[in-house]
């Protein structure tokens, strides 16, 4: 490795040690209601043409919860893994630092489309995220993930909402 390119990576990490911390996090303002911890794999990835995000959802309570983040064309309503595309209930978004606001952002398809699944007390799942984000613009980015307290309740008062840990996507060198 040269030494503009390792200079390069110090400067990149640096950067995402500064914009990740709680002081400067815009996630902190927000009132999550903190009943599933969301955590990315990473802190910092590098942009790709398609995007591949993965990480955990952790339910942290004794409660069952629903949200519509599983594969349709797996029968089981309580499955290992859970897909943040579009048409499920989580969101890929990025931080706009001129508005101070959340910007919706594409996500990927399943083309067999998602549905509700179980959430189940204390459980930890998988997640997988794929996308091809319109540019290949630097910035924070997070998941916004919808979840219910009964099933079939979407789009009621009964919504709750989480947020993975904000992670930064980086131009590549």
């Amino acid at each position: 490795m040269d030494k503009n390119c390792f200079i390069f990576i110090c400067i990149l990490i640096g950067s995402g040690l500064y914009y990740c911390s709680d002081a400067d996090n815009p996630v902190v303002s927000e009132k999550p209601d903190n009943k599933l911890d969301i955590t990315t794999s990473r802190n910092i990835y590098i942009y790709e043409e398609w995007m591949s995000i993965s990480g955990t959802v952790i339910n942290t309570t004794g409660d069952t919860f629903y949200s519509k983040l599983g594969d349709a064309i797996i029968a089981n309503d309580d499955q290992e893994y859970l897909y943040f595309a579009e048409g499920s209930d989580c969101y890929f978004q990025k931080y706009e630092t001129a508005t101070g606001q959340w910007t919706n952002m594409p996500r990927g398809w399943l083309i067999e489309g998602t549905k509700v699944v179980s959430l189940l007390p204390q459980k930890t799942y998988l997640f997988s995220f794929h996308s091809r984000p319109d540019s290949g613009d630097s910035g924070q980015y997070r998941f916004l993930l919808k979840y219910y307290r009964k099933t079939g309740t979407a789009f009621s008062t009964d919504t709750l909402r989480d947020t993975s840990n904000t992670f930064i996507i980086a131009k590549t060198l």
